[in-house]
């Protein structure tokens, strides 16, 4: 498990680093579809917490509030980015690939005992393991906002768009059973293009969960491709958006569909 995971954080962070190297000047300053963020700020923020967990101290001075930091972390990491905002391409750039590389060798070196032991993260602690799987999810969503803020998509049909895929996927049951409160015996169907898959979740005894078999006719149908299934539950595209482009096609319960897709991001 410790080397797929240390494979798996490597290929983000190279695809990261591939993508950014090809940038124009002027694309680093684009605006992504990641709240406040500009493309340059995709790079800053992994610099900094990459950077972060060598051993390099935060940046100075105290956590910056902004109208779309919803939380403390995210008014650390507004910090960590504006610091780097002076920075130019090149020199996060060369940030990017010395924290990485030096991380890459770090993961290498840990031994499947080290890979179990609790660690510190930035949600907490959690077993290393756990730490790095959250730092996959991380880099590939940054990674993939300055692919598709900048025309350039990528990455999205290897073995990390399906790891990140199943970790969405992981998390529907509580978006439909605790924030979408179908009834009981209702049923939702995602019919996710690849590298995803269809499921299908079910309301039974006041919890949902999985079902092995797909209805024939559910209560709602949610068909869509793999990455429009990853934006919103990454918070980054709106159901409307989605419809509107014609990536997202929704059958059954109307009033249902839209208390799950309104609330399907799960990331922090």
């Amino acid at each position: 498990m410790g080397e797929y995971l240390a494979d798996l954080m490597e290929q983000a962070w190279s695809s990261m680093e591939e993508v950014a190297s090809q940038l124009q000047p002027g694309e680093w300053d684009m605006p992504t579809d990641c709240p406040g963020w500009l493309v340059r700020d995709q790079v800053a923020h992994t610099n900094a917490i990459e950077g972060n967990r060598l051993g390099r101290p935060w940046a100075p001075g105290d956590p910056i509030q902004a109208p779309h930091v919803r939380n403390e972390l995210g008014a650390v990491n507004e910090r960590e980015i504006q610091h780097r905002r002076d920075q130019t391409p090149e020199q996060l750039l060369d940030d990017l690939r010395d924290v990485t590389t030096q991380r890459a060798k770090f993961l290498a070196g840990l031994s499947e005992e080290e890979w179990s032991r609790d660690a510190e993260g930035l949600l907490g602690t959690a077993p290393m393991s756990e730490v790095i799987k959250i730092r996959i999810l991380d880099v590939f969503y940054h990674d993939q906002d300055i692919r598709v803020a900048t025309g350039r998509p990528g990455a999205m049909h290897g073995d990390i768009a399906r790891f990140v895929f199943e970790r969405m996927a992981s998390a529907m049951p509580f978006v439909v059973g605790k924030r979408a409160v179908p009834a009981e015996g209702q049923t939702v169907v995602f019919e996710v293009g690849a590298p995803g898959e269809t499921f299908t979740i079910g309301m039974a005894g006041g919890r949902a969960g999985p079902l092995e078999e797909t209805p024939q006719a559910p209560t709602v149908r949610l068909q869509m491709d793999c990455e429009t299934f990853l934006r919103l539950a990454g918070g980054r595209w709106t159901a409307k958006r989605a419809e509107e482009e014609g990536r997202l096609h929704v059958a059954g319960d109307r009033d249902l569909a839209e208390r799950i897709l309104s609330n399907m991001a799960v990331t922090p």
